[in-house]
C-alpha cells in the first residue's frame, strides 16, 4: 500500500487523537476542572484512542481494499504520528512552566528543574511513541481483521 494512501486514511483518527488530548489539556488548565481533565484522559487512552486506532485500520480495509497488515500499518502510523505531536506539546508545556517558574522564583533552581522536566520529558516521549506504535498496530490489525470477516 503506498504511503498518500495510509496517510489518507489515517488521516481523520490523526485529528480525533490530537484533539481528544488537546481537549483534555484546556479542561485541565481550569481550576475546579482538573479532575475531569484527568478522567478524560484516563478515558481517552483506555477507550477511544483503541477506538480510533482501530478505525484506521477498518478504513484502510474498507476504502482501500488492503490487507490486515496494511491496517496495522496504518494503526501504528496513527499512534506514532499521534504520539509524536501530543508529546511535542507537552514538551513545549514543560518548557512554558519551566520559565514561569524562573520568573517567580530563583532562575538558577528553574534552569535545574528545566533540564531534569525536560529529558524526562524526551524519555517519556519515547516510550509513549513505543507503546502507541505498538498498541496501533495491535488496534489497526483487529480494526482491518473486523471489516475482513464480513
Amino acid at each position: 500500500m503506498k504511503i498518500e494512501k495510509m496517510f489518507e486514511a489515517a488521516k481523520m483518527s490523526i485529528a480525533g487523537i490530537i484533539g481528544i488530548y488537546l481537549v483534555s489539556i484546556l479542561v485541565s488548565f481550569i481550576p475546579m476542572l482538573g479532575v475531569f481533565g484527568g478522567l478524560l484522559s484516563l478515558v481517552a487512552f483506555f477507550v477511544l484512542n483503541p477506538i480510533l486506532l482501530g478505525w484506521a485500520g477498518y478504513l484502510t480495509v474498507k476504502n482501500y481494499k488492503g490487507q490486515v497488515a496494511d491496517g496495522a500499518m496504518v494503526g501504528a502510523l496513527v499512534g506514532g504520528v499521534s504520539s509524536l505531536v501530543n508529546g511535542i506539546i507537552s514538551l513545549l508545556l514543560i518548557t512554558v512552566g519551566m520559565v514561569a517558574v524562573g520568573a517567580s522564583t530563583s532562575t538558577v533552581g528553574a534552569m535545574i528543574g528545566g533540564e531534569v522536566g525536560l529529558m524526562a520529558g524526551i524519555m517519556g516521549l519515547i516510550v509513549s511513541m513505543v507503546i502507541f506504535i505498538v498498541g496501533g498496530a495491535v488496534c489497526g490489525a483487529i480494526g482491518a481483521f473486523v471489516i475482513g470477516k464480513k
